[in-house]
């Protein structure tokens, strides 16, 4: 009697002890969503969130700055910061015309946000810290729903913190952090409704996916998900309970329909803005990228050791796998059965699509994120039954090492991530071309690219360096001005170059970058002096 109750007091310490552990991770998780925010330079999406909090359009910027005049870097500032002219209205008209496949809930909350305190990159990215910390108690809450242990919910939240790809994107100035957030508010509501039945609960539910899918359309597999499950649920009878999923479905389409006509009338512009999706790959080099994908739920690192992770795909696989297995195994089947779903609807279009047609749409990490959040929940169920199972034992045993391991693998992952100066490597040319030309007393820089190729750059730069944006004249000769020390050519075009040339000017190439995942090429030419 005096044993067993040595060991009760023992299993009731370490069940402490691990407790301590699971809240100190999550803090250090909360910490490092904190920090660097306004480190890391803007990349592509940020800066057209920027373009769509000023209200102005991308039209307006090519028609204003890309027209080979001399400009300075900061003249830019006017289409990244809210204007009072264009207004919300200005939001809106920019997201239909040019990016109908997004949503505007956001980016309306986003205006607002940097009305009241600004648009630097600390403040805008804390906007989507805080969507990223809300989803904290709603992965507790959605644990206790599903498991009743808050064990399990303190070990899913560790894991959510310290995972690389959730950290990425808990700073991105992006709805990803709010949807993620508000599509798991929404599972919660569901089941609390499936639990206990009542007009508010379903109604609560609604407005959660309404949203949710006014902050990204690929709320609708998460919906499909959710009315798949009550469908299995009821045994596909026509329960009240299905009625009233039924309900809250048409409920949510008509408030969807004038978003969605949007969509409709302006499919083609979606179409195109999204067609990077469908570019054809290797399938080495698609292997390449699904296993680091997969590494990066657990482990990243800077863009150099990029594809040194794919080794760890393999082994994460399996073990992602075999949590699932479990899951299914030993859980009930409410509890299996919605995570199951979850994570298959929410990733087999992507790979069927990509394996199908073409395309590289498998390979975009900020797709998945509800699917790795119900994986997170799969693990922390295998982990705590596991530790529960060995925490009378008196020395570590192999899933305390696991754990161990895998916490502290992620977290390792985390701080290098935060730390850094680039996602990756992401970006990373943004910050080390700047630096080349500040060295310069006087540099104009000549460009032929896109406004997305220029919109991020010329955030990074200082606002008095002068540029020459030629991406909208067309030119049939290279105009070199007068009265700088040096002249740039940052990311030319062949076309460009071969103007150079017919001149006899001969760019030297001083800066160049390829990104390997993308195999995109970054190049900064430099001009002898024309003073």
């Amino acid at each position: 009697m005096k044993m067993r109750s040595m060991l009760l007091d023992l299993t009731k310490l370490r069940e402490r002890g691990l407790l301590y552990f699971l809240i100190c991770v999550v803090a250090i998780g909360v910490f490092l969503r904190c920090i660097n925010l306004d480190q890391k330079p803007y990349w592509l999406d940020e800066s057209y969130t920027l373009l769509r909090v000023s209200g102005y359009s991308a039209q307006d910027v090519e028609k204003d700055l890309l027209n080979g005049q001399i400009i300075k870097a900061g003249d830019f500032l006017k289409y990244q910061t809210p204007s009072l002219e264009k207004g919300a209205i200005g939001t809106i008209a920019g997201l239909a015309k040019e990016e109908p496949q997004l949503p505007p809930l956001y980016f309306l909350v986003a205006r607002v946000w940097a009305q009241c305190f600004g648009s630097s990159k600390f403040a805008m990215r804390s906007l989507s810290v805080i969507g990223s910390l809300l989803s904290f108690p709603v992965i507790y809450l959605l644990c206790l729903e599903l498991f009743a242990s808050s064990t399990i919910g303190w070990m899913a939240m560790a894991l959510f913190a310290v995972s690389p790809i959730n950290l990425r994107y808990a700073q991105e100035i992006r709805p990803y952090s709010f949807w993620l957030t508000l599509s798991l508010i929404s599972f919660v509501l569901l089941l609390q409704a499936i639990r206990q039945p009542a007009k508010l609960k379903w109604g609560l539910y609604t407005l959660s996916i309404i949203m949710a899918f006014y902050c990204h359309l690929l709320t609708g597999l998460v919906m499909i998900t959710q009315g798949l499950y009550v469908l299995c649920m009821e045994r596909f009878r026509l329960t009240k309970t299905v009625m009233a999923y039924g309900a809250a479905l048409g409920i949510t389409i008509v408030c969807l329909l004038p978003w969605l006509s949007i969509v409709w009338l302006n499919g083609d512009i979606a179409a195109q803005t999204l067609a990077w999706t469908r570019l054809p790959m290797l399938p080495i080099n698609l292997m390449q990228g699904a296993g680091t994908a997969i590494s990066h739920i657990f482990f990243a690192w800077h863009l150099k050791y990029h594809y040194s992770f794919i080794y760890l795909a393999a082994p994460t696989l399996i073990f992602i796998l075999y949590a699932l297995y479990y899951l299914y195994s030993k859980a009930p089947v409410r509890v299996w059965l919605l995570i199951l779903l979850t994570v298959g609807l929410t990733t087999l279009p992507f790979l069927f699509a990509d394996l199908t047609l073409g395309g590289r749409r498998s390979l975009n990490e900020r797709y998945f994120l509800v699917c790795h959040t119900m994986i997170f929940l799969a693990v922390a169920y295998l982990l705590t039954s596991k530790l529960a199972h060995q925490l009378p034992a008196s020395r570590p045993h192999l899933w305390q090492w696991i754990t161990i391991l895998l916490l502290s693998g992620s977290l390792l992952s985390c701080s290098i991530g935060s730390l850094g100066r680039t996602w990756w490597g992401w970006s990373e040319f943004d910050v080390e071309i700047p630096s080349i030309i500040y060295k310069a007393p006087h540099p104009l820089i000549i460009s032929d690219k896109s406004l997305a190729a220029i919109l991020p750059f010329a955030k990074e730069l200082q606002p008095q360096i002068n540029m020459q944006l030629l991406s909208h004249v067309a030119p049939d000769r290279l105009d070199l001005p007068d009265g700088f020390s040096h002249i740039f050519l940052y990311n030319p075009s062949e076309h460009l170059l071969s103007l150079a040339k017919q001149q006899n000017i001969e760019p030297q190439l001083v800066y160049s970058f390829q990104d390997p995942a993308t195999t995109n090429q970054f190049s900064l030419y430099q001009i002898s002096s024309r003073i």
